[in-house]
C-alpha cells in the first residue's frame, strides 16, 4: 500500500487518464459510440493539449448514457476541424471506427484565455453542429471541460442543453468527522476534509469540512487532509464524479501513527478513489486507500504549481502557474 510522506505537495489537476479508465457504456436500447479526434491547436497553443483534451472529452462522454467514447485506431484519417464531409464520407469514416458521430475540435487563444471549439458530425446525415467554451479563470479547467462535454453530448443526443443538463446534475463532495480511535490525546474527533479541489485552495478548509462542494461531472483532483487535533496529514487523490452523486472524504486512524484516507460514494459507501499522489512520489499511483504519515506541512501550503498528467496520459506539466 502506498504511503504518503507528508511534505509540501502541489494541488494538481488530473486531465488525461489512462484509456482503461474510460467509462464503459451502460446498458441502453441504442448505444451511441462517438469518435473523438485529437483537437487541433492554433499558433501559440501547446500542441500537446490537443490529444489530451480529446482524451478528457472521450472519457467524459461515457458519463452521458447511452454515449461512450471510441478509441482511435492507428492510421485512421482525422477530418479537419470545420471540414465539410458530406453524408457518404462521414458514414465511411464513422463506419471504420464503429462510431455514429464524429467530434473534431480546435483550441485557440484569445486575450490570454484558451477557447475550445468543437464540431459534431452526424454519421447518418453528414450534418455538422458546433459548440464553443472559453477557459474561465474563475473556474478550474476541469469544470470548463465538464461544460464542453455536456454541450457536445447534447448535440449528439439531439437534446436541448437544458434537457442534457437534467442528466448532468453536479456532484457534491464534503469531508467527514468521526470519533477518534484514540490516536490523539488533544481531540476526540478526527476530521477528513478537502484543502483544495482541482488546484484551487479552500478557505478555512477544516472549519468547513461539512460544506458540500459542487463538482461538474468528470475527473477531479482533491488535496485531501486529515486532522486529529494534534497532527495533520495531507496528500492528493483523484476520482471521476458522476452526475448527482454525493461523495465524502473518509478517514480511519491507525495504530502505526498514520491515517487511512479515501474518497467514497456517500450513499453506498463504496470507495471511488482511482489515483493517489503520495508526497515525494515521482509518479501517481493507482490505489483506493492511502496511508498518510502525520506531522506534515499545513494543507494551506498545497498550492497549484501547474497541471500534471497521470501515467498513461500524453504529456506532463503542460501548464505553469
Amino acid at each position: 500500500m502506498p504511503v504518503c510522506n507528508t511534505m509540501k505537495v502541489p494541488a494538481l489537476l488530473v486531465l488525461a487518464w489512462p484509456a482503461f479508465l474510460v467509462a464503459a457504456p451502460e446498458a441502453a436500447d441504442t448505444p451511441t459510440p462517438v469518435a473523438v479526434f485529437d483537437f487541433e491547436t492554433a499558433h501559440g497553443v501547446d500542441s500537446r493539449l490537443g490529444p489530451a483534451i480529446a482524451e478528457i472529452v472521450r472519457a467524459g462522454l461515457g458519463i452521458l448514457t447511452p454515449l461512450y467514447g471510441v478509441s482511435m485506431k492507428p492510421g485512421a484519417r482525422a477530418p479537419k476541424f470545420g471540414e465539410t464531409l458530406g453524408p457518404r464520407v462521414a458514414a465511411e469514416m464513422a463506419g471504420r471506427l464503429g462510431a455514429r458521430a464524429l467530434v473534431t475540435g480546435r483550441i485557440t487563444k484569445e486575450g490570454g484565455s484558451l477557447v475550445f471549439a468543437a464540431g459534431v458530425v452526424d454519421a447518418d446525415t453528414g450534418s455538422a453542429s458546433g459548440v464553443t467554451v472559453r477557459d474561465n479563470r474563475s473556474l478550474p479547467l476541469a469544470e470548463v471541460m465538464s461544460e464542453l462535454t455536456l454541450r457536445l453530448g447534447a448535440v449528439v443526443l439531439h437534446h436541448t442543453e437544458s434537457e442534457a443538463a437534467a442528466l448532468w446534475a453536479p456532484a457534491l463532495l464534503r469531508g467527514s468527522d468521526r470519533i477518534s480511535g484514540g490516536a490523539s490525546f488533544l481531540s476526540e474527533h478526527e476530521t477528513a476534509y478537502a484543502s483544495a479541489i482541482d488546484g484551487r485552495a479552500i478557505d478555512r478548509d477544516r472549519d468547513n469540512w461539512n460544506r458540500d462542494r459542487p463538482l461538474g461531472p468528470g475527473r477531479h483532483g482533491v488535496a485531501a487532509s486529515y486532522n486529529d487535533g494534534s497532527t495533520v496529514g495531507s496528500c492528493l487523490m483523484y476520482f471521476v464524479a458522476l452526475p448527482g452523486r454525493h461523495y465524502e472524504l473518509r478517514s480511519e486512524d491507525k495504530e502505526n501513527g498514520k491515517a487511512l484516507l479515501w474518497l467514497a460514494d456517500a450513499d453506498s459507501g463504496k470507495p471511488v478513489t482511482v489515483w493517489v499522489s503520495p508526497a515525494g512520489a515521482p509518479k501517481l499511483q493507482p490505489a483506493i486507500f492511502l496511508e498518510v504519515d502525520m506531522f506534515s506541512k499545513r494543507p494551506a501550503e498545497m498550492q497549484n504549481s501547474g497541471f500534471t498528467w497521470v501515467p498513461g496520459g500524453t504529456a506532463n506539466v503542460l501548464f505553469g502557474k
